[in-house]
Order: C-alpha cells, then structure tokens, then sequence
C-alpha cells in the first residue's frame, strides 16, 4: 500500500468502506462523492474487503487512489493515514462490525484525521427490521430488548469518537436522540445523498410506455410481497400496463412462482440486477417502491430525473425529503394496499396528471445532483479549516 504524491497545499480525505468497489448504494455514493470533491481536495478511498471486479473501477476519477486491506485491518489504515498525511477520514459504514481496528488505527495515526461517521440508514433500522422477523411474539419481544440495548450502545459509541456524525435526512434527527438518550447531539447533522445516475441531456416523453419498474434488492424489507399484491390487483384494472422489476435476491424464487400462480406472466417480467438502470427510466411512466425502510432509496431520485414518478409507502421519514406528496410523485400511508392500488390507478387513467408529475420529478431531482451535495461536503469540511 504505497499512498500516491500528494499535493501538499490540497486538504487530504480518506473514504473508508467495507467494501469497495462494489455495486451497493454505499459504494455508489461513495464514487459519486470521491469524484466530485477530488477537483479540490487529494481523494482516496479504503476498502476493507480486497477488490473483486476491476472493471468497476473504471468510473472512478484517474486522480482518485485506492487502497484494500491486505494484511492486518488496523496496520494498513494505519499505514496510509500516516502516509498520506490525511486530514479527513470519513466513515462510510457505521455498521461496519470492525470498528475497533479503524478506531484504534485513527486513534494511532502521527496526524489524527477528523472522523465524519456517517449512517446510511434509519438509525432504527434493526429495530425496525425484528419486526419483520419470524419468530414467535416472546422471542421477538425478548430480541427487541436485546437490539434496544446493542442499537444504543453501538451509536453511542460511534457518536463519542467521531468530529461529526452526518445523518441522511434531517428527519432522522429524532430518531436517533431517541434511541440514543442524548438530548443535545451537537455533534450531529445532515447531508442527503446525491443522485448517482447520468444527469440526461434532455426527455423524451414521446419514448415513455404504460411501463412501471421496481428496482432494489428482491428480500423482505423492500416489501416485495406487497408489491405483487398490489400489481395483481392493479393488472386487472390495466392489463395494457406492464412491471419490470430490476434486482436480485433470496424472495426471487417465491416472486417468480407467485407471477405463475396469479397468472401474471403477460404484465411481469424479472430482469435481474441491471448496472445500467437508465435505459429502463427513460421508457418507465412510474417507479413503484414498497420498502418497508430504507435510509434514502437512490432509485427514487435515480427515476424522477428520468422523468419517472416514484410512487411509495410513507414508511421511513427521509421519503419525505425527496418526494412532495401529489406533486412530484405519491405517498402512500404505510401498507395500505387498497389506496396504493386506488393511487395507481389514478395515474395510470389520468395522462395529464402523469405527465404534469413528470415534469415536477425532474425538477425535483435537482436538488440532488452531485454539485449540490458536494457544496454541502465542502461546506461541512471547511469548518475544520484552521
């Protein structure tokens, strides 16, 4: 691991992930965010885990450097925050179960870097995810107990060592002063994610389909069950209407046969995990999401400046940064599968409503784009500057 020349006049920043590359939302953001604060800073990023896949390095600036863990975890951090003089190590995985041998490597650095934590989810994420277990109510309940104690035991820790602990939505804020007991969490703010897709030249809305896409992970929290529910009512009510759904994962197999048993077969088709997703929200009328929760859901903001409505459960509070209920897209109150079907179909009858929505998505979606998040990064770091 030999840290490349650095420009001594430029501030030196450290990306930490457990893995990296990779093709999870952390490591999207993470190359997003690489790329734009290395036109003013000397960038890196750390990968825990070793790399697998060169060709995903390709989208990562030339000026970018990038290092795995090939021995010892904490000797080689050690190793390039000493040699690359870094300045700022920011944490990318709060849930990294690891976080003694990072800790102790920053702890051990002849220049301690200031540490930004950040947390790429609903602070009760477990909390939330026990609910959806199997197991009997007195085991959940006992497993609950357990988590409570773990959830706040783990951000309490990860709150006292860092120099600020950034959270995806200000929404968030609550939760966490919840579940943690600290009342006044000075330490604590918000950035939102930024949109990690291809900023399109322009729309052409003559290219959209009555076509709706899914696009995530195929396990339990993205609600894949009430997705087929919903779209084996809705079918009925649109059978000119299709689903793709985009992704991979462990319910696949129970999705496909589900298609089967209900008949589904002309309106659902599985794609699998796709890299590129663009190609599919430029055709796509509306993204329809079912997550249980989430901390940001990129696909959201992925799919409106495509032109394409998302359309959710109102189940996690960061939906609310990015959708305007009615406006730009639809909320739907948590799990109610008569009015998510009510409101689909509402969308898939009314074409002006369709396409005055579309338009307000993409607006909408700027917000998001990586120049505006990076002047929030450069914000943030420059409070650091003595």
């Amino acid at each position: 691991i030999i840290p490349k020349q650095i420009e001594p006049l430029m501030k030196n920043i450290l990306f930490f992930c457990t893995r990296y590359p990779g093709l999870g939302g952390i490591e999207k953001v993470t190359e997003y965010l690489a790329n734009e604060l290395s036109s003013g800073y000397n960038v890196s990023i750390f990968s825990a885990s070793p790399l697998v896949d060169e060709s995903l390095l390709q989208k990562l600036n030339s000026s970018v450097d990038y290092f795995y863990s090939r021995t010892s975890l904490k000797e080689d951090i050690l190793h390039v925050l000493d040699e690359g003089r870094i300045d700022f190590f920011i944490y990318q995985d709060s849930y990294y179960n690891r976080e003694n041998e990072v800790l102790a490597a920053i702890k051990n650095a002849k220049k301690k870097p200031v540490l930004i934590v950040v947390e790429h989810n609903t602070p009760d994420c477990y909390l939330i995810s026990n609910k959806l277990s199997s197991c009997n109510l007195v085991l959940k309940r006992i497993k609950r107990l357990g988590i409570m104690v773990y959830t706040m035991y783990r951000h309490r820790k990860m709150y006292r060592m860092a120099d600020k602990y950034v959270l995806l939505s200000k929404r968030f804020v609550p939760i966490f002063k919840k579940i943690t007991f600290i009342r006044n969490p000075k330490k604590l703010m918000w950035i939102n994610n930024p949109t990690t897709c291809d900023i399109p030249i322009e729309i052409d809305f003559k290219s959209k389909e009555k076509l709706c896409v899914f696009s995530g992970r195929l396990v339990p929290q993205k609600g894949i069950h009430l997705l087929l529910e919903i779209w084996n009512r809705v079918s009925k009510l649109h059978p000119d209407w299709k689903l793709k759904i985009l992704g991979d994962g462990e319910k696949r197999e129970w999705m496909e046969q589900y298609v089967v048993n209900n008949n589904l077969q002309n309106t659902v088709t599985f794609e699998g995990f796709q890299v590129n997703v663009e190609g599919y929200y430029k055709r796509a009328s509306i993204l329809t999401m079912t997550s249980i929760y989430e901390g940001w859901l990129l696909s959201l903001c992925e799919s409106m400046q495509y032109g394409c409505i998302p359309m959710l459960f109102a189940s996690y509070q960061a939906a609310y940064d990015i959708v305007d209920n009615g406006y730009n897209g639809i909320l739907v109150d948590a799990f109610d599968i008569e009015k998510y079907v009510n409101q689909l179909d509402t969308l898939m009858t009314d074409s002006n409503k369709l396409r005055k929505m579309q338009i307000a998505a993409i607006d909408k979606a700027s917000h998001f784009y990586i120049q505006n998040i990076g002047d929030k990064w450069r914000k943030l770091l420059n409070t650091f500057e003595s």
